[in-house]
């Protein structure tokens, strides 16, 4: 992968060897993370290749330089994998995805801790006929974007210590919702109970207090 990426870069330059379906992406589901968070991100994969074996069979995507592990989503009828031999590359295999439909493959990651940095996730799409869509050409600034730019997160400022990232908040703040959220709803179940045996129990004796003043009347 890491080579490929290599060769494919330099054909990007070239202007060669590079299939460009028209008007397509590989979308990120998010357009910034924290440095140093953790992250969920999807890639969507919308288009295939052109002419017959079109359909996807294999996604390969890195991660962005100071990404030292990563984990992939469990998709049925893919295969996924992980090479951290040098930049991480998390790659799924199977499918094969229809040319015509589109899938997410999402990734578990540690976002680099570069705040103001754009993290690159350059991705390779290949599908049955051997056709290969390279995502991998950057972004520049200022720039307009080119044919086919590999999919970007901005890094922003930490907004923590670097161990709450959106992935860990976001299970840390449901937890927090539902157990105040149970509590409260028990201890209302119970004061709601202990007031109903009250309101009956008085009727109770206010109706036997009657009863024994209507016996005594006719006795």
């Amino acid at each position: 992968m890491k080579k490929l990426l290599t060769a494919l870069g330099g054909a990007a330059v070239l202007g060669i060897g590079l299939a460009v379906p028209a008007a397509a992406h590989v979308s990120p589901s998010i357009t910034e993370a924290p440095a140093g968070g953790f992250v969920a991100v999807t890639f969507r994969i919308g288009h295939g290749c052109e002419g017959d074996g079109g359909d996807t069979e294999k996604v390969e995507i890195q991660m962005p330089e100071g990404v030292e592990s990563a984990t992939p989503q469990a998709l049925p009828g893919w295969e996924a994998s992980v090479d951290d031999s040098g930049p991480v590359v998390v790659t799924f295999e199977g499918g094969p995805l229809p040319h015509d439909q589109y899938l997410e493959f999402g990734v578990a990651l540690q976002m680099p801790d570069t705040p103001g940095e754009v993290a690159e996730f350059p991705t390779i799409q290949t599908c049955v006929s051997g056709e290969e869509i390279a995502w991998i050409e950057p972004t520049v600034e200022g720039e307009e974007e080119p044919e086919s730019p590999a999919p970007t997160v901005a890094i922003t400022e930490s907004e923590g210590d670097g161990h709450g990232g959106a992935a860990e908040d976001e299970a840390e703040h449901v937890d927090e919702a539902l157990a105040p959220a149970d509590a409260d709803a028990s201890e209302d179940d119970v004061d709601g109970l202990a007031a109903l045996a009250l309101i009956l129990g008085t009727l109770g004796f206010v109706a036997g207090g009657y009863a024994l003043i209507s016996v005594r009347k006719a006795s």
